[in-house]
């Protein structure tokens, strides 16, 4: 089963340097919330390529902080996109920002103020 945030994940990424996990995180959480606007802009303009990218980098990010279910969630959206099946995607932008917001409290209960 997929976890908001698999910690152990982050701390072996990060070799238990907990400033380096912190300063990843806050990297991740920004970069994200940037690209999440790029895929909706993309999408928005037909760009599907641009949109895919956007979801590919997010996804390795997110993999890389233990991220789990957001990761799996661009997965789920890159996988589509390179199908072809683009109907219904702009929404999921939304829904990608509705669970990097869990992410992000669930890092801040952990790890405090980010």
């Amino acid at each position: 089963m997929a976890l908001v945030c698999n910690f152990d994940r982050l701390e072996a990424i990060s070799m238990g340097e907990d400033d380096f996990a912190a300063e990843m995180v806050r990297v991740f959480l920004d970069d994200s919330g940037s690209q999440i606007g790029i895929f909706q802009t993309a999408l928005e303009q037909g760009d599907v390529g641009a949109a895919m990218a956007a979801v590919h980098r997010m996804k390795g990010a997110a993999g890389n902080v233990g991220a789990e279910v957001f990761a799996d969630a661009c997965r789920s959206l890159e996988a589509l996109a390179r199908q072809g099946q683009t109907d219904g995607l702009a929404p999921q932008a939304a829904e990608l920002r509705r669970e990097l917001d869990r992410v992000r409290e669930t890092f801040q209960e952990q790890m405090g103020a980010l």
